[in-house]
């Protein structure tokens, strides 16, 4: 995959829907339940989590409505809804943003709040996205390591 085949749409924005509602060429939708706190802003970092002076006007019932839509049409047509939760992990709640937004991801992914602060990555997800690609061979495992290891620079 190249940025190419990559589109950013804009949060909470009924266009965004519509995209998803009627492209064909569309896999899944990630999103990083931070960007909550900065809607159609740069991608948070590190930073928005120390920061004790957000600016941001976070309207929690507002970002609800809008992962629910966006859930439904992901649903309606065969998207995959991934949370990115690299960042937030379980500091919003003890189910993570899928408990504090009541919104119900097919993948999820963590970092060091699983593993206590240490580094570390893991993806979870729905029985039929983590399944092996190969049944017959059940010891092919792929290692991924590498900080933006596929993005192109």
């Amino acid at each position: 995959m190249t940025e190419r085949e990559t589109y950013t749409l804009r949060d909470m924005d009924d266009a965004s829907l519509r995209v998803l509602g009627t492209r064909r060429d569309i896999a899944c939708v990630l999103v990083n339940p931070l960007q909550a706190l900065h809607p159609n802003s740069s991608a948070p970092g590190d930073s928005a989590l120390l920061d004790g002076g957000r600016t941001a006007h976070f309207d929690r019932a507002a970002y609800t409505r809008w992962l629910h839509k966006v859930r439904a049409v992901c649903e309606q047509r065969g998207i995959v809804l991934i949370f990115d939760e690299v960042f937030v992990g379980f500091r919003l709640a003890p189910g993570g943003a899928q408990e504090y937004f009541g919104v119900r991801a097919d993948m999820v992914t963590y970092g060091k709040t699983v593993a206590g602060g240490l580094p570390i990555g893991v993806l979870c997800g729905r029985r039929e996205y983590m399944r092996r690609f190969r049944e017959d061979r059940p010891a092919d495992i792929c290692f991924a390591r590498g900080t933006s290891i596929r993005i192109p620079m």
